[in-house]
């Protein structure tokens, strides 16, 4: 019976006998930074942590459901959160 990772990578590509065969893709080849990117993330990643500290200090669990969340931003901070949100409700 085959490893998952190698069926995985018979799903995807499968030329090679497993995927532990295959070459590390060069730098050249990969896709370049998207530094808009990872700055909009590193702010997703601050505003939840912020509204975790918030939920901790009203003790309101993970679980328990908000009727709503406000965030306060303005300028770059609003569209790169916004951005992202789209972005999460399509997934």
């Amino acid at each position: 019976m085959p490893v998952h990772r190698d069926e995985i990578y018979d799903n995807l590509d499968g030329t090679l006998a497993s995927v532990h065969l295959c070459d590390f893709p060069a730098g050249a080849s990969l896709p370049a930074r998207d530094e808009q990117l990872e700055q909009s993330m590193a702010l997703a990643r601050e505003t939840v942590r912020l509204g975790l500290g918030a939920r901790g200090k009203a003790k309101i669990k993970v679980r328990q459901p908000l009727g709503e969340a406000v965030v306060v931003a303005d300028g770059r901070e609003r569209a790169a959160i916004e951005r992202l949100a789209v972005w999460c409700a399509r997934s």
